[in-house]
């Protein structure tokens, strides 16, 4: 689940698989009826992948429009949040627990485990999932979803995301 910016080869407003969270615009009350951004996501790292997802599969469209340019400085000297590996990997992890079916999440565990990181950061992610509800986000989640993950992936068809 690492970036991989989209081409710029459209220029009409088009369907994209996530915005980032810098460029995303929306009324406020849609905002709020997708539950804003799932709390559970840990400092930065995932925040817009999850919501952009947790859009599509409650119904929604994810469009970028072309003619509007964000600009955005990344290189900050000092941050003013803490960035962990850990905490980087709990997102992913949570992530996958929030929208994969058993089958997709299974496989996707089985094939970051190595690439997440060392097995404590894994098992540490996997407790901090675990611990921050997790379970109960997949189950109220795969209640309302009006697609499934497998639409999705059919949809957008990616390298690497199982």
């Amino acid at each position: 689940m690492d970036i991989d910016w989209l081409p710029p080869n459209r220029s009409y407003i088009h369907e994209i698989p996530f915005a980032g969270a810098a460029c995303m615009a929306m009324k406020k009350n849609l905002f709020e009826e997708l539950g804003k951004y799932d709390s559970g996501i840990r400092y930065f790292g995932a925040g817009d992948v999850e919501f952009s997802m947790r859009s599509w599969l409650l119904g929604y469209r994810v469009l970028c429009d072309p003619s509007i340019v964000c600009a955005h400085e990344f290189g900050r000297l000092q941050r003013k949040y803490k960035l962990d590996k850990i905490d980087l990997i709990h997102n992913k992890i949570r992530l996958a627990f929030s929208h994969f079916n058993s089958e997709r999440l299974t496989l996707y565990l089985e094939a970051r485990y190595d690439t997440l990181g060392n097995p404590f950061y894994f098992s540490k992610a996997m407790l901090m999932a675990i611990e921050g509800k997790v379970l109960d986000r997949r189950t109220r989640l795969f209640k309302e979803r009006v697609y499934t993950d497998d639409w999705f992936f059919k949809k957008f068809p990616m390298n690497g995301w199982i």
